[in-house]
């Protein structure tokens, strides 16, 4: 039968594991915690960062267009002066 130590000292072993496994509990605790934080951070900066190039890159196609109808739109102008231009000479040769 056990003697009354036995079970003090059982209980007092009992509770100090369970105390050091509380610890290690909360250590792991923080430990994924931190992890999860660590990796949510570099998803987020790696959104970021894949966002402003994209950004950049529609911002580049844009500014190309409106060069583009810039360009075009001057040569049209250009195009309607010059047929008014050619048929101003040709009506005084077709008289």
């Amino acid at each position: 039968m056990a003697k009354n130590t036995d079970s003090k000292f059982f209980a007092q072993m009992y509770n100090e594991v369970r105390s050091e496994m509380a610890k290690d509990n909360r250590k792991f605790k923080e430990e994924i915690i931190e992890a999860v934080r660590d990796q949510g951070r570099q998803i987020v900066e790696k959104v970021n960062s894949e966002t402003a190039k994209f950004k950049n890159e529609i911002v580049e196609k844009l500014d190309r267009i409106e060069q583009e109808l810039t360009l075009t739109q001057g040569q049209s102008d250009r195009i309607e002066n010059h047929e008014e231009r050619i048929t101003a000479l040709e009506h005084p040769l077709s008289n």
